[in-house]
Order: structure tokens, then C-alpha cells, then sequence
């Protein structure tokens, strides 16, 4: 078996070092079912993303409860902006820098955060919460102009996006070592949004394990969408 024609498939990690980029991704686009389903990951995302500022005017509209948090109490709320979006970019950086080696992994990444996404928006529809009363306000720099736009949004709070995010982070990369790197950074960024009482401590302690479910039925889509396909190429 020729390994440069078929890591895409399978991505090994360590093979990362013996083909480039270019070759994983023209094997990968060889096959125009896999290109069908990046077309449709992109419509559905874009769709995602243009809906959500839409459902978040309305979760910031409602009202919603306030919960007695004896964490946050021992708490005093400073701001830790810089530390909180200086880990989550970078951190996403280091992935996507991985991850676009494996055309195949990078596209299971991409439904999996689309699912959490959509995991979200179920959860904060059932659980309608009021921000911390010491809350110390966030402004995402890149989420603000896509997503939250005009809209201060502080509603958004049963799951943490922000720890659910690194999460998937440490589930989708196929790496021992970043992965290791992903789960610890996972806990620094739950200890930032409480250090800043931007949640609940419920909020970062369950969002893990929506990571994990987005991640499983991310695994669920591949083996349907590409079980069809596993042998494609393989006769180059």
C-alpha cells in the first residue's frame, strides 16, 4: 500500500513527516464524493453561523435565573480577556496546523464542532440563565463581528463554548502530546471564565462532556458518510 496515496484515509500521525500537504489534499480531492461532502460542511456551516446571531438576540432577550454558586463566591472577578483568548486562538491555531496535513480528520473536526454548536443552542433553549452579578464582561474579537455582531450577548452561559471548544480541541487532534497539551488547556480556560465570572462553574464542568458527544457522532457521520468510500484509490 502506498502510503501517500492513502494517509488521507487514515491519517497517522506520524506519518506527518513523510508527505506533504499538497499530496494528502490532491489524494483526498481525487475522490469527488469526498469533495460533495466538504461542499455541503461548508453550506451547513455557513448556515450555522448566519442563524446564530438571530437565536442569540433572542436568548439575550428573555430572562432567565440566577444561581447560587459558592465557587464564584470564593472568586474575586478580575479580567483575564487577554489570557482567555490568547489560549483559545492559539490553541486552534496549533490544531488547525496539525489537522490540515489530514484532510479527512480536519473534516470530522468541522462537524464536530458544527454539532456542538447545535448541542448548544438545544441546551441554552431548555436552560435560561442570567449572567453572574460580578460578571466581568468578554468580548470575543473575532466572535463579535461573526457571530454576536450587534448583540451584547451575556445569556450564553449552560454550556461554556469556550471550554466545550477546547475540548473538541483535545478529542480531534490525533496526537498524544497536543492532546495531553488540549486537556490541560481545557482546565486553564475553565479556571479563566470562573477567575472572571463569565460562568457558572456547572457551565465549564458539564462542557466537556458535550465536546465528547459532538466528537462521537462526529465519529458516527464519518463512518457512514466515508465507509462507502474506504477503498477509493486503492487501486493506484
Amino acid at each position: 500500500m502506498d502510503t501517500q496515496k492513502h494517509i488521507w484515509q487514515y491519517a497517522i500521525p506520524n506519518e506527518i513527516e513523510k508527505v506533504s500537504i499538497r499530496q494528502n489534499w490532491a489524494t483526498a480531492l481525487d475522490s469527488n464524493y469526498f469533495k460533495v461532502v466538504v461542499l455541503v460542511t461548508i453550506i451547513v456551516s455557513g448556515a450555522i453561523a448566519t442563524f446564530l446571531p438571530y437565536y442569540f438576540s433572542f436568548i439575550q432577550a428573555r430572562a432567565g435565573m440566577y444561581i447560587t454558586d459558592p465557587v464564584l463566591q470564593l472568586l474575586t472577578p478580575i479580567d483575564v480577556s487577554v489570557f482567555i483568548f490568547s489560549l483559545l486562538y492559539i490553541c486552534a491555531s496549533i490544531c488547525l496546523g496539525f489537522l490540515v496535513h489530514f484532510p479527512k480528520f480536519l473534516l470530522k473536526g468541522a462537524w464536530a464542532y458544527c454539532i456542538l454548536t447545535c448541542l448548544r443552542m438545544i441546551v441554552m433553549l431548555f436552560v435560561p440563565l442570567e449572567a453572574p452579578k460580578e460578571m466581568i464582561y468578554l468580548v470575543d474579537p473575532i466572535l463579535s463581528l461573526i457571530v454576536y455582531q450587534e448583540v451584547t450577548v451575556t445569556k450564553d452561559l449552560f454550556f461554556s463554548g469556550h471550554t466545550a471548544t477546547m475540548a473538541i480541541l483535545a478529542f480531534g487532534v490525533p496526537n498524544k502530546f497536543l492532546k495531553a497539551f488540549f486537556v490541560f488547556g481545557t482546565m486553564i480556560m475553565a479556571g479563566l471564565l470562573l477567575k472572571q465570572h463569565v460562568h457558572y462553574t456547572v457551565d465549564v464542568l458539564v462542557a466537556p462532556f458535550f465536546a465528547y458527544v459532538a466528537w462521537k457522532l462526529a465519529e458516527k457521520i464519518e463512518e457512514k458518510v466515508f465507509g462507502e468510500i474506504s477503498t477509493v484509490n486503492s487501486e493506484n
